[in-house]
């Protein structure tokens, strides 16, 4: 069966179209997870076996299990990687604490909870995401809602109806069913000033993001000291936006990073691939076999794509405990 992103599935849809649609997408393929980059708290100590999704953090890892089960590895000062139990839709994390979403719609909260980024909303929800101690939801019904921390307005969530979401440092974004971008929160290096035209995904990073056009081409904006702007040409079909450098796959399955690469983070390995994750200083990928001719490339690389990682930001903020200075 095919499966492509969501948001892709989304654009143009009302409200109540984007609900069937979303329960009905099937998930992606499963594979197995890649990491490079840093692995000084253990962040790409990959555990074995199959997954279905995956979440890079700034110095630990989550992913989804085949089974709908979560694992979490690397740094955990805070529990961040004491996953629950259940089976879960999505996963979030950022530096200190975790998200879930369960798959009854309901949210899970785990980690460092000194702004209250843990103390999850009731209702149920598609999607959600993890940004600087705080976090972002996307109901069922396309309306948002954020909490804790909030010292640059990024809980001040818009109003309207959406179809994916991403947290960053301190600023967030969404992207409407009719194809626009919507920003909030910190805008010092321009995070949050949406370039023109329509897009099908879209991922915030530390004072950057980086979106796909509905022409699958890749745009960036906002910081740009470690060029986070220089994006690859080409087409794509999912982007996330790690601290200061971004990883896609290509519309073929294959990997680009660009942006800082101190740790290797955007040396990113060959293969085919059906999601993606940026941290800080690592990155992650699911692996799927590669079809043995063109016209099974055609059809099955579509078959293999994950919704579009709809990311979070990756470091911490202050006034909290900050996580070490190191890769």
């Amino acid at each position: 069966m095919m499966i492509v992103p969501r948001s892709r599935l989304f654009a143009g849809l009302t409200v109540a179209a984007i609900l069937v649609v979303a329960a009905a997408t099937p998930r992606a393929q499963a594979g197995t997870i890649l990491g490079w980059g840093s692995n000084t708290q253990g962040q790409t100590s990959v555990p074995i076996g199959e997954f279905l999704d995956i979440e890079a953090g700034v110095l630990h890892s989550l992913a989804i299990r085949n089974d709908g089960t979560l694992d979490g590895w690397g740094w955990n000062a805070f529990g961040q990687t004491n996953v629950p139990s259940g089976q879960f839709l999505a996963v979030a994390g950022d530096g200190l604490h975790s998200l879930g979403v369960r798959t009854d719609g309901t949210l899970a909260g785990w980690g460092f909870n000194g702004n209250g980024q843990t103390n999850v909303p009731t209702g149920t929800f598609l999607d959600v995401s993890a940004g600087s101690n705080w976090s972002l939801g996307l109901r069922t019904d396309g309306t948002l809602v954020a909490w804790g921390y909030n010292g640059q307005g990024q809980t001040n969530v818009p109003g309207g109806t959406f179809s994916a979401i991403s947290a960053g440092y301190a600023h967030g974004l969404a992207l409407r069913p009719d194809g626009t971008i919507v920003g909030w929160g910190n805008n010092t290096f321009g995070e949050t000033t949406i370039p023109a035209g329509t897009f099908i995904d879209v991922s915030a990073g530390d004072g950057f993001s980086v979106a796909i056009r509905t022409d699958d081409s890749l745009v960036a904006w906002g910081r740009n000291d470690q060029w986070q702007h220089s994006v690859p040409a080409g087409t794509f079909l999912a982007v996330d936006a790690g601290d200061w450098h971004g990883i896609a796959v290509r519309t073929n399955g294959t990997l680009a990073g660009w942006g800082y690469n101190g740790y290797g983070q955007i040396n990113v390995p060959p293969g085919m691939f059906s999601a993606v994750a940026a941290g800080r200083s690592h990155s992650l990928a699911i692996a799927v076999p590669e079809p043995s001719t063109f016209a099974l490339a055609a059809f099955g690389l579509m078959a293999l794509m994950t919704f579009a990682r709809r990311r979070r930001a990756k470091r911490i903020g202050q006034p909290v405990p900050r996580v070490p200075l190191v890769g």
